[in-house]
């Protein structure tokens, strides 16, 4: 069954892991025989970047999460066309299909995923338990609950309450073969320079520590920081970068500047595409304090770099520590963290060999086991089966 009809839903302006991992799945499930489909509710990023892909992409006005106006032009899209499969992805987009999904004239099997904890996205403890209770009043209208990744999906399992047993369909990255760099990526490795270091880049020959995320409390860029200054220690010549932006960003660069490595430390803001910003990278450093699993950490193994990171939730799933790189358990004090991070990467810095061999085989295991096109025949087995089922269920209603 390859003609299935689907359609993706979420908030047009997401910009984080939620977009890289929707805009690729999409192409590849229409790469995959499905006629697949992605509406938005509000513009911004992942819209205009949808378009720029050349996907099929139909954005509603919504003015916030809470725009009760955009029900009737939800339902009307909804109905308009057949759906076998309706696929939510954030709360913006969960709540309103959830609550329309019973008045839909055709029932489509109706699928959610889980990209990360929701007491992670909202640091309003009010608005947390809001989202928290009707994201589990409105669970049972959902068929199959999909997870990013097995710590979230072992989190979630008592609150999880499809009508299937929830999978796990990790984010998947559009894969060619040998694009480690030193087989191709060199060659391009400047095309990003001017933006990810402000017209300033390196030396070639100067070690080169990075990491692409959003400016925000969870991914803990103090901590970043912190292993910069100690690894600046020992690197002298270090450089680093911080790809991304956010609310932090005028409080993180303060810090920064109070802790010394200020020359040492670049913030690029946003540059797009991540997948080449990384290429400007030797070494891809995460600090998280909870993660599902991190496109910007499979982008980097891609392109070939060895990640170091925090041991937070579904990262072990994603990074063999000792050879794709190393992780680090959060369940010591600051300053020992700091020290065992810092230790790792400076190891790496000084270790060209090792450096080598853990980026190859990074990049061989996304290849093999997180390619978008791999990934998402996952999820098209689980689509197949949920339509099959109900088809079944309305064949014995008919007679």
């Amino acid at each position: 069954m390859t003609d299935l009809r689907v359609v993706h839903v979420i908030g047009g302006g997401d910009t984080g892991g939620a977009m890289a991992h929707v805009l690729p799945m999409v192409a590849a499930l229409g790469r995959a025989g499905c006629d697949a489909h992605l509406l938005c509710l509000g513009g911004g990023g992942l819209a205009e970047a949808a378009a720029t892909m050349g996907l099929p992409v139909e954005t509603l006005a919504m003015a916030s999460p809470w725009d009760v106006r955009v029900l009737r032009s939800l339902c009307a899209r909804l109905d308009r066309f057949p759906w076998d499969v309706i696929h939510t992805h954030g709360m913006r987009a969960n709540l309103p299909v959830r609550v329309l999904s019973p008045a839909l004239r055709r029932r489509p099997c109706l699928f959610t995923t889980v990209h990360s904890d929701l007491a992670s996205d909202y640091a309003s403890g009010a608005k947390l338990g809001v989202y928290r209770r009707l994201d589990r009043a409105t669970l049972g209208l959902v068929d199959q609950v999909v997870f990013v990744s097995f710590d979230l999906r072992r989190k979630a399992d008592t609150k999880a309450t499809g009508r299937h047993r929830p999978i796990v369909v990790p984010s998947g990255l559009p894969v060619a073969p040998r694009t480690v760099r030193g087989d191709v990526l060199d060659g391009d490795r400047t095309a990003l320079s001017h933006l990810v270091w402000r017209g300033d880049p390196p030396a070639a020959d100067r070690p080169r520590l990075g990491t692409v995320a959003r400016l925000v409390p969870v991914k803990d860029l103090e901590l970043f920081i912190d292993v910069v200054r100690r690894v600046k220690e020992q690197v002298s010549d270090l450089r680093a970068a911080v790809v991304g932006d956010g609310p932090e960003s005028a409080a993180l660069q303060r810090y920064a500047e109070e802790v010394g490595v200020v020359e040492t430390l670049t913030w690029s803001g946003e540059v797009r595409p991540g997948s080449e910003a990384v290429a400007e990278f030797d070494l891809f450093l995460l600090t998280s304090q909870a993660e599902g699993v991190p496109v910007s950490v499979l982008e980097a193994m891609a392109a070939g770099l060895p990640v170091v990171a925090t041991k937070v939730g579904g990262l072990p799933e994603v990074v063999v520590d000792g050879v794709t790189g190393f992780l680090v358990s959060r369940e010591q004090s600051r300053e020992a963290l700091v020290d065992a991070l810092a230790e790792r990467v400076t190891r790496l810095v000084g270790d060209p060999e090792s450096l080598a061999a853990m980026g190859h085989a990074g990049a061989r295991r996304v290849e093999q086991e997180f390619s978008v096109d791999v990934v998402a025949g996952r999820l098209l087995t689980a689509y197949e089966r949920c339509v099959a089922g109900r088809h079944r269920v309305n064949a014995l209603a008919v007679s």
